[in-house]
């Protein structure tokens, strides 16, 4: 049925810390050269962007002229969430390398 309907489509409504498990997400839809689809939804909000998100997202918001509810699909967004998750990924192998010091 899935395969008549176009394939598996996956929505995530939220990004991972790392981009490795948003992509296996997406292969989720299509495996092994089936169809498939995948969309993210997001907020703001979110702990990605919030947390580790860039400084100027506010003013790239004014910019670009858009409301607080309104979507927001700009390649400015794109770029913002993957400086996040480098931020996460390599405070993540800071830890993992300073915890290899102390392992016998």
């Amino acid at each position: 049925k899935a395969l008549a309907a176009g394939g598996l489509y996956v929505l995530a409504t939220e990004r991972h810390e790392s981009r490795r498990i948003d992509n296996q997400l997406r292969g989720r839809s299509g495996r092994q050269g089936d169809p498939g689809r995948s969309k993210f939804f997001l907020s703001l909000q979110d702990d990605l962007m919030r947390i580790f998100g860039s400084e100027r997202m506010d003013g790239m918001l004014q910019k670009l002229g858009l409301k607080e509810d309104e979507a927001i699909i700009h390649p400015w967004i794109n770029k913002a969430l993957e400086k996040a998750q480098k931020k996460v990924e390599a405070r993540n192998f800071d830890i993992r390398k300073n915890l290899l010091k102390y392992d016998d």
